[in-house]
């Protein structure tokens, strides 16, 4: 299949302190998987048994690639889902939030539900530094819509 398997998992041997922990031929195998140019799921199935075994440098490379230069939709989907369980890594974090603005809405929403933010807090990441000061302005504009006092008694 064009897709690949998933075959991180085979080589998981348990878990501790909440992590995957994994044989100790694993590494070699995801870093065999990443060079796989026909199985897209399978580089990114390494890719995330690499990051969570701390070797993350080409995984990142892999995933930033799937992110920027796949056309399909579904596929930049997967490497989004797939970095779920990493998102408290704070490079996996960040290509997280570059998928909060991804050309595809359902895949920019599902970064976002991982991230668990809101479309407007991740615009305001996003928006240029002259942002605030609009948003200021905005702010001085509805302040007078508020109802003005009436004249004081006696006046």
């Amino acid at each position: 299949s064009e897709q690949g398997v998933a075959l991180r998992r085979a080589f998981q041997t348990g878990y501790k302190d909440g992590k995957p922990q994994y044989d100790k031929n694993a590494a070699k195998f995801f870093k065999s998987a990443l060079k796989n140019e026909q199985q897209v799921y399978a580089r990114l199935d390494a890719a995330v048994g690499l990051i969570e075994i701390g070797q993350d440098k080409e995984a990142l490379k892999v995933i930033t690639s799937v992110l920027t230069k796949e056309e399909r939709y579904h596929i930049r989907m997967a490497a989004v889902n797939y970095m779920s369980p990493l998102k408290r890594n704070e490079k996996v974090k960040t290509l997280l939030e570059t998928a909060t603005s991804d050309k595809d809405e359902r895949v920019a929403r599902r970064a976002r539900q991982i991230l668990g933010v809101s479309p407007s807090e991740t615009q305001k990441k996003e928006a240029p530094a002259a942002a605030p000061a609009k948003k200021k302005a905005e702010k001085k504009a509805e302040k007078p819509a508020a109802p003005k006092p009436g004249p004081e008694p006696g006046e």
